[in-house]
């Protein structure tokens, strides 16, 4: 077994639209010693708390063993649970299932309890996990005979322990799951307090810019927004509580000089054409309060 991809060595801007996925989430590396975290029948889950905006998550990775030799990883499925609030404990009504997704395995040429270790990177679909709640990645990984891979334990247990699941009621384990999250954060334009938004009609495009504005701008009520390019031309939306708006503003026409800003620099790294322009208005108007025409 082979692995193309393991790990990102270059570290990318935070934003939706980026080249390359960053390290979202690190849960701690594999112990050497323990009983792994579930058996050949289940699948296992572990919570992580998304800070801020959030995250467009787009690769998972874990490692674990086989205990017969002649197995071979055929079918890697992914699910994104919801935690309650209430319990934190995962919540079976919202789930994003991604069956038999993309995966590189490489045999790691370490051992865990005689057994040869694999390290198995999972490509989902763009996913966006909503920022300042806690959420729950199930790795779900057979071998040509429907057997599920052992996975491998961290014993410091981070906010709850891993969950095992062999039918639809998912159940705590005494242990941890050794595991990574890759992907793009939202980066917050004005620092302040967090706000609730609907999701429904965010693009999960790498074209689109994403940014959330929370309380703090007088020019921009507080929401998450996103940046597109619709027939050419630059197209702002605002998310709350009610869903998507489309939000007027009238960027200036590009001019010899262009306007900009450290934070619009950073900001609007990932924006192509036109939409680099706007992108730079916008940052300036509502974190400085600069330039800010036709709003």
């Amino acid at each position: 077994m082979r692995l193309i991809k393991l790990a990102y060595l270059a570290s990318a801007l935070a934003l939706a639209g980026s080249l390359q996925a960053a390290e979202l989430y690190d849960n701690g590396s594999p112990d050497n010693s323990g009983n792994g975290v579930n058996n050949s029948y289940q699948s296992v889950m572990d919570d992580v708390y998304v800070p801020g905006a959030g995250w467009y998550a787009e690769e998972v990775q874990t490692q674990g063993i086989f205990f017969n030799g002649s197995s071979t990883v055929t079918e890697v499925d992914i699910t994104i649970w919801q935690s309650d609030p209430g319990t934190f404990e995962p919540d079976g009504d919202y789930t994003e299932f991604f069956n038999n997704v993309p995966f590189n395995v490489l045999v790691t040429g370490e051992q865990w309890e005689g057994y040869d270790k694999i390290h198995v990177v999972a490509d989902i679909p763009r996913t966006f996990m909503k920022g300042q709640e806690y959420h729950w990645v199930e790795f779900d990984i057979k071998d040509q005979y429907g057997q599920r891979m052992k996975l491998i334990e961290r014993q410091s247990v981070n906010h709850l322990p891993a969950h095992l699941r062999s039918n639809p009621y998912p159940f705590a384990s005494d242990v941890d799951l050794a595991f990574k999250i890759y992907g793009d954060e939202i980066k917050v334009l004005v620092l302040g307090g967090a706000n609730d938004f609907q999701v429904k009609g965010l693009d999960n495009k790498q074209e689109t810019l994403t940014f959330q504005i929370p309380e703090g701008s007088k020019q921009f009520d507080a929401g998450l927004y996103q940046l597109q390019q619709i027939r050419k031309s630059p197209v702002l939306y605002r998310f709350d509580r009610e869903g998507k708006h489309r939000v007027e503003f009238k960027a200036n026409p590009g001019e010899p000089a262009k306007f900009h800003t450290p934070l619009g620099d950073d900001m609007c790294a990932g924006a192509p054409g036109s939409l680099q322009d706007y992108c730079q208005s916008l940052v300036a108007c509502a974190a400085y309060e600069l330039w800010c025409p036709g709003l």
